[in-house]
């Protein structure tokens, strides 16, 4: 991978990378653990930071690397809506914990960097997330978590892409539109493994069934629903796991 140096204190730079968001996103700093907040908040305008010292990411390269395959260009998506986990070092606050649990706001960049990292109290890792993430793993093409109203399979299923994110690409449906049929053919044979999530899916057989039909081994539904929406709805996916 080719690696470019730039100074931040050139004003050129500095305002190609703060106006160009899809640039930002792929910035990452790989900086000391506990960054002082002055430091932080300059990352933030950039790009993506990550607190855990060169030779812990260095690890994590080495790691990853044998079943590494390169991402091809991306084309823009309206239909669906790319997953990109963040890592924040700012901890929750009681007010952050507070709309979690009792309003059920979540902050993505605090779930992802709970799941991914150690110390980091804002969510539970439950068992559930690496039952279902080997079974994914494993090859489970299609995965559905079931439970009654307010029992937490959005956040679950969150947990569960985060969790995934550094071998999978990872894309949830948002709502159809008129390109969704040429994004469903490049989705049903993606060159990398993709979990695709979909959330309440009986309201979407149809797509799914789109999505389903000459897909490849590379492609994988994650899909949530009541229970009792799943029993009465028309013709749903196998592969059943409950999560109550």
């Amino acid at each position: 991978m080719p690696c470019r140096e730039y100074s931040l204190a050139d004003l050129d730079i500095a305002k190609v990378l703060i106006a160009t968001s899809d640039l930002k996103r792929k910035c990452v700093f790989v900086v000391k653990e506990n960054p002082g907040a002055s430091l932080v908040r300059t990352l933030s305008k950039f790009g993506n930071h990550f607190p855990v010292g060169t030779s812990a990411a260095a690890d994590h390269i080495r790691e990853i690397l044998p079943s590494h395959i390169s991402s091809t260009s991306r084309r823009e998506f309206f239909s669906f809506e790319r997953y990109e986990p963040g890592i924040s070092t700012d901890k929750p606050t009681t007010n952050d914990i507070f709309n979690l649990f009792v309003k059920g706001s979540v902050r993505s960049d605090y779930l992802s960097t709970s799941v991914r990292t150690h110390n980091f109290p804002y969510v539970i890792k439950r068992e559930e997330v690496e039952l279902i993430s080997d079974k994914i793993r494993n090859g489970s093409s299609v995965t559905i978590l079931l439970s009654r109203l307010g029992n937490g399979k959005s956040v679950l299923s969150e947990m569960i892409c985060a969790n995934l994110s550094s071998a999978f690409d990872v894309y949830s449906f948002v709502k159809e539109t008129v390109a969704i049929d040429s994004e469903i053919e490049l989705l049903r044979a993606p060159d990398r493994p993709t979990i695709i999530f979909i959330d309440d899916y009986p309201k979407h057989i149809e797509t799914i069934r789109k999505l389903r039909l000459g897909s490849s081994n590379n492609q994988f539904l994650l899909l949530t629903a009541r229970t009792p929406r799943h029993f009465t709805a028309s013709k749903p996916p196998a592969a059943c796991l409950r999560a109550e």
